[in-house]
């Protein structure tokens, strides 16, 4: 509040911020808000009847592909404002989130369009897909997510992204509980890292993250031993 005496008139001036909350959903537009001054506003889904919406989600869905071992994402836009692209993310848990690829987005336009991304590195049983759109000045929108069963999957091991930078998400399908060791080498055989990690029998997707960020760029090979299981994946670190 403010005050400024104008002759023999006290004028009175208030200054009110306003803090919405909400939870996302299909169809909304998270982490973005205008307001004009004297409002500040931080809310995770567009209220204010002047905030431009990047984008018009009318439809979003993820559906496996048994036969070809795949899961299709597909989702439709009404309308779009300086949309750069989007970004198809995805969990094991529905906790954390990787990505799992990039479709260009269509700039500006009020026509109705159809993506779809179809994702070949699964996680066996229940997966979640999200889409997260990125505008060209740097804006974020992420939508809920959705399940799909992969159940008939049958990759036993996943590292994500391939190719990994610092940090990468490695997906363990095993219904053994007991410890597991990691070992990652280089195209030369040489061994450059090594881990440890217990698994729960109570579970049969197991996610954990890996710190790849001293390892030197080019191609790697990651090992799981279990002492009865044996599995091993090929990636590139940038």
């Amino acid at each position: 509040m403010s005050a400024r005496r104008v002759g023999k008139t006290l004028t009175v001036f208030f200054f009110i911020s306003v803090l919405f909350q909400a939870s996302p959903a299909i169809g909304s537009v998270c982490n973005r808000c205008k307001a004009a001054k004297p409002y500040s506003c931080r809310s995770q889904c567009v209220i204010q009847a002047d905030s431009t919406l990047a984008i018009i989600l009318t439809s979003f869905s993820a559906c496996y592909n048994q036969t070809a071992n795949s899961v299709l994402v597909q989702w439709t836009v009404a309308s779009q404002t300086n949309n750069k692209e989007f970004i198809v993310e995805r969990s094991a848990t529905g906790n954390c989130w990787a990505q799992a690829g990039t479709v260009q987005g269509d700039g500006t336009t009020s026509n109705s369009i159809t993506y779809s991304f179809t994702d070949n590195n699964l996680i066996p049983g229940i997966s979640y897909y999200r889409l997260r759109q990125i505008d060209y000045d740097g804006q974020t929108s992420t939508f809920n997510p959705v399940a799909v069963d992969v159940t008939g999957s049958k990759q036993n091991l996943i590292i994500m992204p391939n190719p990994v930078c610092s940090n990468a998400h490695l997906y363990i399908c095993s219904s053994l509980g007991r410890e597991v060791n990691i070992v990652i080498t280089d195209a030369s055989g040489r061994v450059v890292y090594t881990s440890t990690i217990s698994i729960c029998a109570a579970s049969t997707n197991h996610e954990y993250s890996l710190n790849t960020a001293t390892l030197a760029p080019g191609i790697h090979f990651l090992m799981v031993n279990n002492g009865s299981e044996v599995h091993s994946l090929k990636f590139i670190k940038e």
